[in-house]
């Protein structure tokens, strides 16, 4: 961190700062959480989503209320919010039916997923539940994905709340560790915030169950095992 001039140190937050932020954050988060929570027209969602950005980027980049950050604090809102994330209906994305279908094809059809499409299977109740546009498409996921969603569904079986829960708990997994990574390599509270409390990453990648939660905790780990000249791990995580 830069020194100050004149070896003056920055002013310690005061409890006035400590109750700002611990106010914002909750605003931030409780926007988050409603957007979830219920079902909004995109203008409706688009503003909340708009306030909880703000609400946490005045927190995060004015220097003396990030000072006031504490990260126990923020670590858990980041996992009220995962949770809450994990258990509500995905209010954005679809794409976890397309990946409960391409495992059904291996686990109860015995059929590859990348030379069938959920279309062939029309009587399935999970493949039922894939969005029209992708009914006629292969898999576009590496073997990895479609061996984890197999064994998704080979437990879930076609349950509905099931299924869902299972993925959107694989993707909250996924980003709490890269965040638990950020923190432990960081010590900084206002880095874990910028991924833990980001309204998209809750909203869109975890309440979505999007499997990109996976590819982002890779490369954060490849980039970090870089940093410690750990090459071949880091080549094996990317």
């Amino acid at each position: 961190a830069p020194v100050p001039p004149d070896g003056a140190c920055p002013a310690a937050p005061t409890a006035a700062d400590r109750a700002i932020v611990v106010t914002l954050l909750l605003v931030s988060a409780s926007a988050t959480g409603t957007v979830m929570f219920r079902r909004f027209f995109s203008v409706g969602r688009a503003g909340l989503l708009t306030i909880a950005f703000v609400a946490l980027a005045l927190v995060v980049f004015r220097p003396r209320w990030r000072r006031a950050l504490d990260m126990r604090m923020v670590l858990v809102l980041t996992l009220a919010l995962f949770v809450l994330a994990a258990t509500r209906w995905p209010r954005n994305s679809t794409d976890l039916w397309s990946y409960a279908a391409y495992g059904r094809m291996t686990t109860q059809y015995g059929a590859s997923p990348y030379r069938h499409t959920p279309s062939d299977y029309p009587n399935d109740p999970v493949t039922r539940r894939v969005k029209p546009i992708w009914q006629d498409t292969e898999s576009v996921y590496g073997p990895l994905w479609n061996g984890i969603s197999a064994g998704v569904v080979s437990v879930t079986d076609t349950d509905r709340r099931h299924t869902r829960v299972a993925f959107q708990s694989l993707a909250a997994l996924a980003v709490f560790l890269a965040v638990l990574l950020i923190a432990r390599r960081t010590r900084d509270p206002a880095a874990v915030a910028l991924i833990g409390l980001n309204p998209v990453i809750v909203y869109a990648v975890v309440n979505g169950g999007h499997n990109d939660a996976f590819v982002g905790l890779g490369l954060l780990a490849g980039v970090l095992l870089v940093s410690r000249n750990r090459f071949v791990w880091a080549g094996f995580a990317i």
